[in-house]
């Protein structure tokens, strides 16, 4: 069984849902491992029904099943149920089933209950810390991702990140954004890309052009982004 649940593992793994389906459905025996393995594909492959039907069908549920289901929802913006499914879990004491009830409040604008929450938890990680960062960004509250950053324990290249994009690039605080742009311990390809965009929006061609030149690679954005300045 062991061998048979490692083949719609690997499907899954590289999302080929419908594979992954077929190797399950023709097992003869399924185990835990099978059913969760099969639900967390049809969560990550936007299957909302069928990872619906799945789960209320399973024998039994354990926590990487109830957190497959509450992060289905979350993609599918369908908040209401993530709270249902956040309520109804046995163990949400577990830091990654606060940290995907999180994201999805976030995800999808509802900030007051995502700072509720986010304030409520007991133990937070650098994912906890940099979801509530994009979000204040995202939603244009630049001062509180500003405290949020500074308050924030082991910042790592994708809390910088979030901080120099969501934070004051997408709000066009060009001053604020260099600063961090230059703080950066190690730039990839994203960071200097939110560095580009800041120039790109706000107009500042020269800059935009240079940070280009000085891009260690170029992603399809950033060719985009110089292409769009020197349109205009």
């Amino acid at each position: 069984l062991v061998s048979w649940n490692s083949i719609p593992a690997a499907y899954a793994w590289n999302g080929h849902v419908e594979g992954s389906k077929r190797v399950f459905y023709s097992m003869e025996a399924r185990d835990l491992v099978s059913w969760t393995t099969i639900l967390v594909a049809l969560s990550q492959g936007g299957d909302l029904h069928g990872a619906k039907l799945l789960f209320d069908v399973m024998p039994q549920h354990d926590l990487v099943a109830w957190t497959a289901m509450l992060s289905a929802y979350a993609l599918n913006e369908d908040v209401d149920s993530a709270q249902r499914i956040f309520r109804e879990m046995p163990e949400i004491d577990l830091l990654v089933s606060w940290n995907t009830m999180l994201d999805a409040y976030a995800q999808n604008g509802y900030m007051v209950e995502a700072r509720v929450m986010f304030n409520a938890m007991v133990e937070k990680d650098v994912i906890s810390w940099t979801r509530m960062l994009a979000a204040y960004g995202l939603s244009g509250q630049s001062s509180l991702a500003r405290k949020t950053f500074a308050q924030m324990p082991g910042k790592n290249e994708v809390s910088w990140d979030a901080m120099l994009s969501a934070s004051y690039a997408q709000n066009s605080h060009l001053k604020h954004a260099k600063e961090i742009f230059d703080k950066l311990p190690q730039k990839d390809v994203f960071a200097w890309t939110s560095m580009l965009l800041a120039y790109a929006r706000t107009g500042h061609v020269l800059n935009a052009q240079k940070t280009f030149d000085e891009m260690p690679q170029h992603s399809l954005l950033s060719w985009n982004a110089i292409l769009s300045v020197h349109a205009h």
